[in-house]
């Protein structure tokens, strides 16, 4: 199954447009999806909903994170080139 596929702090990101959300949330609470949150972005000409499944409570933790944050975490993870020259402009 999916979520015995994903680690222990996996996240699970689903496009749900078109599908009844409480559907879809009932059964990932179901298999043990701990945390569940709709994001929708509206910088389309058609507006997109995600839904946003957190195997583990704690790793929702990021979902609150500022942009300041996510971008500090973000170039702590990425790795040095041996160039030295950035690897993400």
């Amino acid at each position: 199954s999916i979520y015995n596929g994903l680690s222990h702090s996996g996240i699970l990101v689903i496009q749900v447009n078109a599908v009844p959300l409480i559907n879809v949330t009932e059964k990932l609470e179901e298999v043990g999806f701990e945390s569940i949150h709709v994001y929708e972005e509206r910088h389309y000409i058609t507006p997109s909903s995600f839904l946003v499944a957190f195997k583990d409570y704690e790793t929702r933790a990021d979902w609150y994170r500022n942009e300041a944050e996510v971008e500090i975490n973000i170039q702590k993870r990425v790795k040095r080139s041996k160039s030295g020259n950035p690897l993400l402009r």
